[in-house]
């Protein structure tokens, strides 16, 4: 669950309308059936926030979900400028959300940017270790056991060394 601003601006006549007492209703539509939605707001007050802005946070907002929303802006509004309306289309407005938000063990397809991420990530924090033997060194996958990239290590000259380290090679 997340929360979501919904925000309204109401005019009278062409002109920013303040000093409103404007109300929400939300409904949650069913995926499979546009015939069936269940209202889950009914009246609720709509905050004020500057000059002709009003706002109401839906704080147990779910992006898998789609919302409708009908904002009544009063009585005092002529008819043609009292309500708004809407609908979230979660699979547009929240796509940033599924992406940035989905966890990183999800991401096991290559060349997704998940992946790459993931990827570059256990590059900088997982376990390495350098072979003064073989002159290597090798990046472990997040079991901390299992090779992930190995590199030969080289010296200024190009010669195998880790002692000066001046470049490493991808094996």
């Amino acid at each position: 669950m997340a929360n979501k601003i919904i925000t309204a601006r109401f005019t009278r006549c062409g002109c920013p309308a303040t000093g409103l007492t404007p109300t929400i209703d939300v409904w949650e539509l069913d995926p499979t059936n546009p015939g069936i939605s269940v209202q889950i707001v009914t009246g609720a007050p709509m905050t004020s926030t500057f000059g002709a802005w009003y706002r109401y946070d839906i704080t147990t907002y779910d992006y898998s979900k789609t919302y409708a929303f009908e904002i009544d802006g009063g009585e005092t509004l002529p008819c043609n400028e009292r309500y708004q309306f809407g609908v979230n289309e979660s699979y547009e407005e929240d796509i940033s959300f599924e992406v940035w938000e989905e966890p990183t063990g999800s991401h096991l397809t290559p060349a997704t940017t998940g992946y790459i991420l993931t990827f570059i990530r256990k590059m900088l924090t997982n376990r390495n270790r350098i072979d003064d033997v073989a002159n290597t060194l090798t990046i472990y996958d997040d079991d901390g056991t299992t090779p992930l990239l190995v590199f030969n290590m080289k010296d200024f000259a190009g010669a195998p060394s880790i002692n000066p380290a001046a470049e490493r090679d991808p094996v």
